[in-house]
């Protein structure tokens, strides 16, 4: 019987939370829009109001702005004023450049070099129709909600022979908007926090997100395998893009599930999308409590059990605590007493190096550095020693340091990188040389290592891969659009010149058969002027044929691939041994055109430069991918002298090859050797050609 009073108790306990919890849900639906809406709009003011001011003390400046002393002075002396009154406003600086993008005057010279790398908002100031226009950027991914205001600065020219207006300079004012929106948010309600708004472009470029700073200014659709671990799907993401307001319920990888409203902000160069979640457990906290009321009696006499045991527990181990814990103190004041000693024979040498070198105990904390070290991070000794070194890393250097650690605990001992953030903000890069410190017993009692600053290199280093990339992002464009301009000279040389042939052929046939009997001379002319015209006409059709292979759009890769082989055959003749399955199905049309191409490249080569008499072309399918695998006999090449020449020397041929492969996502191998022939095997991911990705490259 008590079972059963039992089990209804807990129907109804449970029938009621999904009632309540429907009722919270519409009723917290309507409060997170408006909150949103709210959010949005105090945005709006607080960027209208920095605009005005902006616009204020430009139009101070201009009249005193030039080359004097006294002018400078007070410019400088009005900027701290200004500086000064508009603190509580949550400006961080005033800069004035000149017309060369130098800065002549600031409230903060720390943050100068932030404000002379932002060189896109020079070059717009510079247009004369963005006169009296307001420019926001934001700063970079180590300055979360921070923005760059800045108006150009145009002055009355003084003389006849110049321009009506000349441009001096730009204004800026950088202004943080973190402080301000945590006011906001615990305004409208104590428990919301930074942590649930967050805030993108509706260009897909995340402007803000506490919880993942890694992503702030990256584009949500360049997406790599490390943002599969978070998010098991971008669904919501592309909905809250394409709507632009509305509501969504989302859940990021094992997380909590998510609640959220977004509405739209339009400001001058600015289009966001604001975004207000809260965890989906705090909204329907309320029902929950009821539930958990009337099941918490249910509770009380196991809880009493539980604690009774628990604090005897507890009492034990809390003793055995103590006495770890005085015998971990112990070891550590051994230790240091140890370092101590050994500090007095080795700082002369240590404090002379190039490099930085630091000393950890066996729970990561400083004991030790030296000054390179200081200098290299921007702390001073005592503000570094005692403090863990993760304190010094940011996050995905944390984690490999925690790794390295508990690897120099087992005796291994490696070279690393890791990058941190300097006292001025700075992110550095360093290269670790550790060794451990074991004591007698074999005990792992901390370490040391050596720390080069690597900053210089890293830097470099990025800057090339950028440039790498964007190379190769032009170099497919330019395929691209080599292709296209084929495809339009073929259709014109097909449609235009064939048919203009193929009326004149009529023509002249029709001017033949006037020809009187006596005119047997003219007759036969005009025979030889059709047999020339026919030649013209095969002629048209094979250009036509070689710049885009009609056969390809009507019967496919595969019968476009033996057509191809049956005229290199007629021209060149060599044996070709072919194997080719149908694979009509695996590629779109953009694909299959880009690996007719790459074997057209190939099959030319052979026939100009290889001097072969056999050739063989393989195709497989495994695994979902496919393989072209082209052969020859002929004299081959040495590949590293090849690859040693100077791109001049070296021809397009292959480059051109290599390139298409990465369009596809796929790989060229290219294998050859003097007297031995050479081998080209390209291997492409296969793809439905009826999905999205299967229309085209994109």
């Amino acid at each position: 019987m008590t079972g059963i009073v039992l089990l209804v108790v807990i129907l109804l306990a449970v029938n009621l939370y999904n009632s309540g919890k429907r009722e919270v849900l519409s009723q917290f639906r309507e409060q997170q829009f408006v909150h949103a809406q709210h959010i949005t709009i105090q945005i709006e003011s607080f960027f209208h109001y920095h605009s005005w001011r902006l616009q204020e003390l430009s139009a101070w400046i201009l009249p005193h702005y030039g080359d004097t002393e006294g002018k400078k002075a007070n410019i400088q002396d009005h900027l701290q004023s200004f500086r000064k009154q508009m603190d509580k406003a949550h400006v961080k600086g005033i800069f004035l450049q000149d017309e060369f993008g130098s800065i002549i005057h600031s409230t903060d010279r720390n943050m100068s070099g932030l404000i002379e790398g932002q060189s896109e908002f020079f070059s717009w100031a510079k247009k004369k129709e963005n006169r009296g226009e307001i420019f926001f950027s934001p700063l970079s991914k180590t300055q979360p909600l921070n923005f760059l205001l800045a108006i150009p600065l145009y002055q009355e020219a003084q003389r006849r022979s110049q321009a009506r207006e000349k441009f001096v300079g730009v204004l800026s004012v950088m202004v943080g908007l973190k402080e301000f929106l945590s006011a906001q948010l615990s305004m409208a309600d104590p428990k919301k926090s930074l942590h649930e708004l967050w805030i993108i472009d509706k260009g897909g470029t995340l402007i803000f997100h506490s919880l993942h700073p890694e992503m702030i200014l990256r584009n949500i659709f360049e997406r790599d395998e490390s943002c599969n671990r978070c998010h098991n799907s971008f669904d919501y993401v592309e909905k809250i893009v394409k709507e632009g307001h509305g509501f969504i319920e989302y859940k990021l990888g094992n997380g909590p599930e998510e609640f959220a409203a977004f509405v739209p902000l339009e400001f001058e160069n600015l289009s966001w999308i604001i975004v207000v979640n809260t965890p989906f457990d705090r909204v329907t906290a309320f029902a929950w409590k009821s539930l958990q009321g009337y099941m918490v009696l249910l509770g009380i006499v196991i809880a009493a059990l539980i604690g009774g045991s628990t604090w005897i527990i507890r009492s034990d181990r809390l003793k055995v605590e103590a006495e770890e814990e005085a015998k971990h103190w112990q070891e550590k004041q051994t230790l240091e007493d140890t370092i101590r000693r050994s500090d007095k024979l080795y700082r002369t040498l240590v404090e002379t190096m190039n490099d930085g070198l630091g000393a950890l105990d066996e729970n990561g904390f400083w004991t030790y550095a030296n000054d390179r070290l200081c200098e290299v991070s921007g702390y001073s000794r005592d503000e570094i020693v005692g403090r863990p070194v993760t304190e010094f890393l940011d996050e995905g250097s944390q984690s490999i340091m925690r790794e390295q650690m508990a690897k120099r605990k087992g005796g291994h001992r490696e070279i690393y990188e890791l990058s941190g953030i300097r006292k001025d903000g700075q992110k550095i890069f360093v290269l670790v040389s550790p060794k451990a410190i074991f004591d007698a017993d074999g005990q792992f009692k901390g370490s040391f290592a050596v720390i080069t600053d690597i900053s210089q290199r890293k830097h470099a280093e990025e800057a090339l891969k950028e440039s790498e990339i964007q190379l190769r992002h032009l170099s497919s464009q330019l395929l691209t659009a080599q292709e296209t301009e084929r495809r339009r000279i073929s259709r014109e040389l097909h449609d235009e010149l064939g048919q203009a042939l193929t009326l004149m052929k009529i023509r002249l046939r029709s001017i033949e058969k006037e020809l009187g009997k006596e005119q047997a001379g003219m007759r036969e002319e005009c025979q030889n002027i059709l047999q020339y015209i026919d030649q013209i006409i095969e002629n048209v059709r094979r250009l036509s044929r070689d710049l885009s292979p009609s056969i390809l759009e009507d019967l496919g890769l595969t019968a476009a691939l033996r057509w191809l082989i049956d005229n290199f055959v007629k021209n060149d003749s060599i044996q070709v041994s072919v194997d080719i399955p149908d694979i009509d199905d695996l590629f779109s049309e953009d694909r299959q055109i880009i690996i007719y191409r790459i074997l057209q490249e190939a099959l030319t080569n052979i026939g100009k430069h290889a001097h072969a008499r056999n050739v063989s072309l393989a195709v497989q399918k495994y695994d979902g991918r496919v393989s072209f695998c082209i052969h020859d006999d002929g004299k081959g090449f040495d590949l590293s002298r090849a690859g040693m020449k100077k791109p001049p020397e070296r021809g397009l041929g292959l480059a051109i090859m290599d390139e298409r492969a990465r369009m596809l996502g796929g790989s060229l191998e290219i294998w050859s050797e003097e007297g031995k022939g050479t081998q080209i095997t390209l291997h492409i991911p296969t793809e439905n050609p009826l999905s999205p990705r299967g229309r085209g490259l994109g």
